[in-house]
């Protein structure tokens, strides 16, 4: 039986990437189960490396690394790419 992985933060991911990049040959998505994994690996890679991490983690890892910042916003990266608005519900 084949098994297929596809993930809402994967596909999105790849989706706006490659709006201006191969995935594969121009950047490599290494993945990981843990967002600790995540902090760890940023803080022993080069300058190049980038995470990717849902709320409130991107917060509680810039409290402890002064590196980690949030580069954009995934939600709306993927509504642009897709010429999309926001509804507000109130």
């Amino acid at each position: 039986m084949q098994v297929v992985r596809v993930l809402t933060p994967e596909y999105a991911l790849n989706y706006i990437l490659e709006k201006w990049l191969q995935v594969g040959t121009d950047a490599t998505i290494e993945w990981k189960s843990e967002h600790a994994e995540c902090v760890q690996a940023f803080s022993t890679r080069s300058k190049r490396y980038r995470i990717m991490l849902p709320q409130p983690f991107v917060t509680a890892a810039a409290a402890k690394n002064d590196k980690i910042h949030a580069a954009l916003d995934l939600i709306k990266e993927w509504m642009q790419s897709k010429k999309m608005k926001r509804i507000r519900v109130h």
